[in-house]
């Protein structure tokens, strides 16, 4: 298993930080003003996306099992939403309401914050790839057009 440098988490966590950040804060101020939930399901939306496509990158391109298994988790999620709420549905004659929270709201935001964390422990531990410096000597040390000179 090849492990991920520390930038790609890097990106990662900035791409998930730019959904998750503001998801929790319009969580927050729904409290306050009722406007903001709409802006915070937009966000935990974009966030699930980003999270979606970074576990299939991490899984397919490093082979990590965590990121294979949260992938495989997510996916199954998704696909057992839309198989049985619609279900559910006709079977709770317009008594979806109060499962409308957990399972579309308070699930998904758990899932976020464990994807998230595992992401930040993941940069925490990845490699930093050595920087090329100008001022470092090249492993050639001699001129290749001065021997054909």
């Amino acid at each position: 298993m090849k492990q991920a440098p520390k930038k790609t988490y890097q990106i990662d966590l900035v791409i998930q930080s730019l959904g998750y950040l503001p998801m929790i804060i319009c969580y927050l101020l729904y409290f306050v003003e009722n406007g903001f939930f709409i802006l915070a399901l937009l966000f935990q939306f974009l966030l699930g996306l980003a999270q979606l496509m970074s576990g299939a990158f991490h899984s397919v391109q490093y082979a990590n099992v965590q990121h294979k298994r949260y992938f495989m988790a997510a996916i199954a999620y998704l696909l057992s939403l839309f198989v049985f709420f619609p279900s559910l549905e006709m079977l709770i004659e317009g008594g979806v309401d109060f499962l409308f929270l957990p399972l579309l709201i308070i699930i998904p935001a758990l899932i976020a914050t464990w994807y998230y964390r595992l992401t930040w422990l993941l940069y925490q531990k990845a490699p930093t790839l050595p920087s090329s410096n100008n001022n470092e000597r090249s492993i050639f040390q001699e001129d290749i057009l001065d021997d054909m000179m």
